[in-house]
C-alpha cells in the first residue's frame, strides 16, 4: 500500500507538469509557421483546457474519441514515405553509421532519449494506463486489454513511426530543426506547398495535445483523490491549466527533467510491483 500512495504522489506530480510540455508544443508549432506570440497561444490553450476538464472524464472522452481517430489517420494519410526505408539501409552501412557507432556516449544518449520519449508516447511500464481503462464500461476485462495493446502499437509503431519517415525522406533532418517545428517543416517539403504542410502539421499536433494534456490533468485528479479526496481536483485542474501557460513562455528545459525525473520514478515503482 504505501508503495502505491508513494506511486500517486509521484504520478500526481508529474502529471501537473504534462500540459507545460504539451502547450510547448502547440506553441512552437503555431510560432515558427504563424509567428503568433507563444503566451496568447498558451492563454487559449489553458482557457479551452478548463472548460473541457470542467465536464469531467465524460467530457474529456467525448472529446478525444472524436478528435484523435480522425487526427491519427489524417497524419498517416499525409505520410507520403518515398524510398526512405532503402535510405536508412544505406546509410546503416557508411562511414558516418560507423563513427556514430563508435562514439559511445553518442549511443547512449540516443537510448537515453529513445526510453523517455518512448515511454512518454506510449505510458508502457508505468503504472498509468489502468486510470484509463477502469474507468470503461466493457463487459469484459480481456476486450478492454486488447485495446490497450492497440493503442500502443498505433501510437508508437505508427504514429511515431510516421513521423520519422517524414523526416528522413524530405532530407529536412539534416537542417537542424528539432520538434513540432522540424515535423512542420518536414510536412511542407512532402507536400510540395509549404503552407499546406504548415497547417496541417498545426492542425494535427495542436488536437494531440491538447487530448493528451486533457488526460494528464486527469490521471492527476484520480491520483489527487486517492490521496486527499475530491476537494483536491479543482486546485489541481487550475494548476495544470496555469502550467500549460507557464510551458508557452519557456522554462522548458526545467520542466521536461522534471517530468522526466518524475516519470521515471514512477516506471520503477511499477517495475518493483510486476
Amino acid at each position: 500500500k504505501w508503495l502505491g500512495i508513494f506511486w500517486a504522489v509521484i504520478l500526481g506530480c508529474a502529471m501537473v507538469f504534462a500540459p507545460a510540455v504539451q502547450a510547448n508544443s502547440v506553441v512552437e508549432a503555431i510560432r515558427v509557421s504563424f509567428d503568433v506570440p507563444g503566451w496568447i497561444v498558451g492563454v487559449i490553450f489553458a482557457v479551452i483546457m478548463a472548460v473541457v476538464l470542467v465536464g469531467g472524464i465524460k467530457s474529456i472522452s467525448s472529446f478525444a474519441e472524436k478528435v484523435v481517430p480522425l487526427m491519427a489517420l489524417a497524419y498517416v494519410i499525409g505520410s507520403n514515405i518515398p524510398h526512405v526505408f532503402a535510405m536508412i539501409f544505406e546509410y546503416a552501412f557508411t562511414p558516418m553509421a560507423a563513427t556514430g557507432g563508435f562514439a559511445g556516449s553518442t549511443v547512449m544518449l540516443a537510448i537515453r532519449w529513445g526510453l523517455a520519449r518512448g515511454v512518454y508516447s506510449n505510458e508502457a511500464g508505468t503504472g498509468m494506463a489502468p486510470l484509463a481503462h477502469s474507468s470503461s464500461s466493457a463487459n469484459h476485462p480481456v476486450k478492454q486489454g486488447l485495446w490497450g495493446i492497440s493503442e500502443v502499437f498505433v501510437d508508437t509503431i505508427i504514429v511515431c513511426t510516421m513521423t520519422a519517415l517524414v523526416v528522413l525522406c524530405t532530407g529536412v533532418w539534416t537542417e537542424g530543426g528539432t520538434g513540432a517545428a522540424l515535423t512542420a517543416t518536414a510536412f511542407g517539403a512532402g507536400f510540395g506547398n509549404a503552407i499546406a504542410g504548415t497547417v496541417f502539421v498545426v492542425a494535427i499536433i495542436t488536437f494531440f495535445a491538447f487530448t493528451t494534456a486533457l488526460v494528464n490533468v486527469y490521471y492527476g485528479e484520480i491520483c489527487m483523490t486517492v490521496l486527499g479526496g475530491k476537494k483536491f481536483i479543482l486546485p489541481y485542474r487550475l494548476l495544470g491549466c496555469a502550467f500549460a501557460i507557464i510551458g508557452s513562455v519557456g522554462a522548458l528545459s526545467v520542466l521536461w527533467n522534471l517530468f522526466d525525473f518524475f516519470f521515471g520514478v514512477c516506471a520503477v515503482c511499477n517495475l518493483v510491483v510486476c
